[in-house]
């Protein structure tokens, strides 16, 4: 059940009976419907509307490959020095659900060969025979003999696997624009770049903090169908004193929760600036 869509039938079940009382019975009943209402609708929003940014942290998945020994041995990383700061990009890569894994397949011509599990974060390194090409895929663990379609990272073997052959400039050409009215959210969008199969886009409303970290459970508000151009509605949303809007980036077979991936935020008008996501 995605978040907030308990709370109307909490409502209802508690609402009006068949039948209303008439005279003073029916000011104390309308009084109590009101306070009953009231504890039902919870924190409401006025109206207003949020526009999205890319978030400043973000990256994308990638794995750094290269071939060692001759070509005898290829290695993989997620972790690399750029002007003397290292970046580890294992972070973007989400943690998947219990009985999936990523694996590495090496290629050359039609041909696929299983080189083993990838752990992002960790380095790796297989044996390989002529490799050209290189994928980490999502897969039921122990069960695979041949690449899935849930492809995140691919390239040519030695150098980068990157995501969908997308990179962060990808994802500028888009506009989102949150309409936030009462207990109800409408996200607008343009030019969302198609996602690598199994993979889609969710919306979360995440509590903040005065410091303008993430605090607390984010909250899913819908997931996004599709890319493109096109609209949502998420209703029943109980907001959180202070939040901001995220649109992430969600694997099929991820763990449950926001992943780490986040594309777009947007920030509460009364929260503070310089959330770090």
């Amino acid at each position: 059940m995605r978040w907030g869509q308990g709370r109307i039938a909490g409502c209802r079940e508690r609402g009006i009976q068949s039948g209303q009382p008439g005279g003073f019975a029916a000011l104390l009943f309308a009084a109590a419907l009101g306070l009953g209402m009231l504890a039902c609708d919870g924190h409401e929003e006025a109206a207003h509307e949020m526009g999205f940014e890319i978030d400043a942290g973000l990256r994308l998945p990638a794995a750094y490959s290269g071939l060692e020994d001759g070509g005898a041995t290829l290695t993989l990383t997620t972790s690399m020095q750029m002007g003397g700061m290292s970046h580890d990009l294992g972070a973007a890569f989400e943690p998947l659900l219990e009985g999936y894994e990523y694996r590495v397949w090496g290629g050359s011509g039609e041909k696929w060969t299983d080189l083993g599990v990838f752990v992002p974060g960790t380095d790796f390194s297989a044996a390989v025979d002529g490799v050209e090409e290189v994928l980490v895929t999502v897969e039921a663990a122990g069960a695979a003999t041949s690449p899935s379609e849930l492809v995140v990272v691919s390239g040519k073997a030695g150098e980068t696997l990157a995501f969908g052959g997308l990179s962060v400039s990808s994802f500028t050409p888009a506009a989102l624009t949150a309409h936030v009215t009462g207990d109800s959210v409408e996200l607008q969008y343009t030019g969302l770049p198609e996602l690598p199969a199994g993979f889609f886009y969710e919306l979360w409303a995440v509590p903040s903090d005065d410091a303008g970290g993430a605090e607390g459970d984010a909250k899913s508000l819908a997931a996004v169908e599709g890319a493109g151009d096109g609209e949502l509605l998420a209703e029943a949303v109980e907001w959180p004193a202070e939040y901001f809007l995220a649109v992430t980036i969600e694997s099929e077979h991820g763990s449950e929760g926001r992943s780490g991936l986040t594309v777009y935020v947007a920030e509460h008008e009364d929260s503070g600036g310089g959330h770090q996501h």
